[in-house]
């Protein structure tokens, strides 16, 4: 396995490529920003050497906390870094999923508690809470630090004991994924293969709309994009991810309207990344996706939404049942809607999957709910 810095320059050189500037790039500037977020990676690389050297020598507070603030912060920077090449290449959309990283979502979490918000942060179930850091058993690469939050009108204290060598494993094990799969796709791009597989989307789609649920054409597509960017088993991408999400609603065991509305939304999320990487390859290939109506509890509801104004609600935040203000927010959508006729059946099927933590499916929901908000943003700007 070649190292993360072999990576990163390999990379870089694949960017000079003029035929990958060319259709990787809406312009110089995205260009620009992707080359520095990779020089910005290498130092992180450096930064992380440096962090293992030290971390063996007998440090005084000082030095421990320069060195614990600065990993940390550096690790963060390293992640946003990945965040960036994805949105200025357009491979967040199809080949990277930052979201799925369990990993890079907990270094982001204990940045967050020791460096990024000790004083003042939410936690679980809205709860506002501060972190105390144990200074006295730093001990080379492990910490300890303490979470306070205020619950049910008392104090709660956990103790969370890490060592940030793991965090540093984690980060490069995630990088190199992340890059080995990106080089791929540039060299996928330069051959200029068809692959046909938006065509195949399109037909699952077609059989969906009169009631086929097809898995074999589901495995179908599954094997030959796995086949076409040399992917494992277990690779955390989008289009894999999209498929997993299909081929979780073909097998969802209480089909209903809404299950089937957010089938058919999933078909055609797959369909719009796999016609959007092949229009790069072929600028001529024609978009094609079966109509489909729009659920109109759906629809009502989102208008709706964009016009609640509540300090306890994050609308950003509905796709992600793990994230700390997702309960108050889901829970005051519920108690706020419940009674609305034009979408009470919904928020009541809504309610029956938050009680059941089934997280798939709120997911797919918050997804939905959530999908316009971008597109707002651009209208009231």
């Amino acid at each position: 396995m070649l190292n993360n810095t072999l990576l990163i320059n390999k990379y870089i050189e694949s960017l000079n490529d003029g035929e990958i500037k060319r259709v990787l790039f809406k312009d110089k500037f995205n260009f620009h920003m992707a080359k520095t977020s990779l020089e910005t990676l290498l130092n992180i690389e450096i930064l992380i050497d440096e962090y293992l050297k030290d971390t063996k020598v007998k440090n005084n507070n000082g030095d421990k906390i320069i060195l614990l603030f600065g990993i940390l912060q550096g690790l963060f920077v390293g992640i946003d870094s990945i965040y960036t090449i994805g949105k200025a290449t357009g491979l967040n959309k199809l080949m990277i999923n930052l979201n799925q990283h369990e990993s890079l979502r907990e270094i982001k979490n204990i940045r967050n508690d020791v460096v990024g918000h000790p004083t003042y942060r939410y936690y679980e179930n809205n709860s506002v809470g501060y972190c105390t850091l144990d200074l006295d058993h730093i001990e080379d690469s492990k910490i300890t630090y303490f979470i306070h939050t205020y619950e049910n009108n008392k104090i709660v204290i956990k103790k969370r004991q890490v060592d940030l060598i793991n965090s540093i494993n984690d980060y490069h094990i995630e990088l190199d994924e992340i890059l080995t799969r990106t080089i791929k796709f540039n060299e996928v791009l330069l051959s200029k293969e068809k692959t046909n597989l938006s065509r195949l989307i399109s037909l699952l789609g077609e059989k969906f709309i009169r009631g086929i649920y097809d898995e074999n054409l589901l495995e179908d597509i599954r094997v030959k994009y796995s086949k076409l960017f040399n992917l494992p088993k277990s690779a955390n991408n989008r289009v894999i991810w999209r498929l997993n999400l299909i081929d979780y609603l073909f097998n969802f065991h209480d089909k209903n309207e809404y299950t089937r509305y957010l089938t058919y939304s999933e078909i055609h999320k797959l369909y719009l990344l796999v016609f959007n990487f092949e229009n790069k390859v072929n600028n001529k290939l024609k978009y094609k996706f079966i109509k489909y109506k729009n659920n109109q509890e759906f629809k009502y509801l989102r208008s709706q939404l964009l016009r609640l104004k509540d300090i306890n609600f994050k609308l950003d935040i509905l796709h992600d049942s793990r994230h700390p203000l997702y309960n108050s927010s889901i829970k005051l959508l519920i108690s706020r809607f419940k009674l609305d006729t034009r979408c009470s059946d919904l928020i009541n099927w809504i309610e029956s999957q938050v009680n059941q933590s089934n997280d798939s499916m709120l997911y797919l929901i918050g997804s939905e709910l959530k999908k316009w908000l971008i597109n707002y943003k651009y209208l009231v700007k």
